[in-house]
């Protein structure tokens, strides 16, 4: 599975894509979640739950959003903002994802 957010890889000095199923403990709790016999509404909660205490609020899933031109106040994003800004599609995305699928 592959959903990619931006991060501060502060050991690199780097803004970079993560793809969030690289946490092996995330990854292995939406493994767990999508062998239950939920409905998606149910399904829907647990993975949000899930989201949010991996990646809300941890100073290293942070960045401050601040513009390029014109004046407008810094916004603070996290892992979990990012997601559920589409979490529709996201939910969509992890709900119908087979394992079968090839691997590269």
């Amino acid at each position: 599975m592959e959903w990619y957010v931006f991060y501060h890889n502060f050991n690199e000095r780097k803004i970079e894509k993560l793809n969030i199923f690289d946490h092996s403990n995330f990854a292995e709790d939406v493994k767990k979640l999508k062998k239950k016999e939920n409905d998606i509404d149910k399904f829907a909660e647990e993975l949000r739950l899930d989201l949010f205490y991996y990646f809300c609020s941890k100073c290293e899933y942070e960045l401050v959003i601040t513009p390029w031109i014109g004046e407008a106040e810094d916004i603070k994003v996290d892992v979990y903002g990012q997601v559920m800004l589409n979490f529709d599609k996201f939910l969509d995305y992890v709900w119908n994802f087979k394992e079968n699928r090839r691997k590269n």
